[in-house]
């Protein structure tokens, strides 16, 4: 009989990770846990709560994260990634920004960012040089903000299977907002509590059943259902 688990992930990350539960991520999570003997159970929340339980230790895990200085002696990472992102910046289409990298961007720029989201450290560096950080809910209202001119320019996080496009559309200010540039790519991990009495058992778990699934072609499997074959790296 499998051993069961509790993971919490994002409830507002698609497709990586849907409201309903489904999502890249997830079958990827699912399944791995699946190949080293464990029932996980996956508990759908808002991505600042997922980080708190997590960081609190008052659950094992929690996806999709990236690193930051606030989870040290706090969270573990998996092995491996899920998959690798990029901070994508866009600018408001009828306002565009000189700038053309985040060295560029002007002191006093407002940049809208999401509650609780990790970014590179390149982009949290910003608030050292006069960028004024605005956060939302979500990447779709940071985008609205943009359009509606409220703010300088958005973050996303994007990848092969969550493209800007994708968020764009979901925002509805397609032609209102444009890419300008975009940070090097970092990893987006499933974090495991290193306070929680399951967290460093999961982990071991979890990277376990990933060499698994790698190695049955499983993994690969995922990845073709979600058309993203030598995609999940972005450039």
């Amino acid at each position: 009989m499998a051993t069961q688990l509790e993971i919490m992930v994002e409830n507002d990350a698609a497709p990586w990770s849907k409201e309903d539960g489904n999502g890249y991520a997830n079958d990827v999570v699912k399944s791995a846990f699946h190949a080293a003997g464990v029932d996980v159970v996956l508990l759908v929340v808002p991505y600042a709560r997922c980080k708190q339980m997590v960081t609190t230790g008052k659950v094992a895990g929690c996806f999709s994260m990236s690193w930051d200085r606030a989870f040290v002696d706090k969270v573990a990472f998996s092995t491996k990634p899920l998959f690798n992102v990029r901070a994508q910046y866009f600018q408001n289409a009828g306002k565009p920004l000189a700038a053309r990298n985040e060295a560029e961007l002007k002191r006093g720029t407002k940049v809208g960012t999401v509650l609780g989201y990790e970014y590179p450290e390149s982009t949290n560096r910003l608030r050292d040089q006069g960028i004024v950080f605005e956060e939302t809910r979500s990447e779709e209202s940071n985008l609205k903000k943009l359009a509606a001119g409220h703010i300088d320019a958005a973050i996303l996080n994007e990848d092969a299977i969550k493209t800007s496009d994708f968020v764009v559309e979901r925002a509805g200010v397609v032609g209102k907002v444009s890419p300008i540039f975009h940070t090097k790519a970092f990893g987006s991990y499933i974090g495991f509590s290193r306070i929680h009495r399951q967290g460093k058992w999961a982990q071991a778990r979890f990277d376990a059943g990933y060499a698994l699934i790698e190695k049955t072609g499983e993994l690969q499997r995922i990845q073709d259902h979600w058309g993203l074959r030598g995609r999940l790296s972005p450039k």
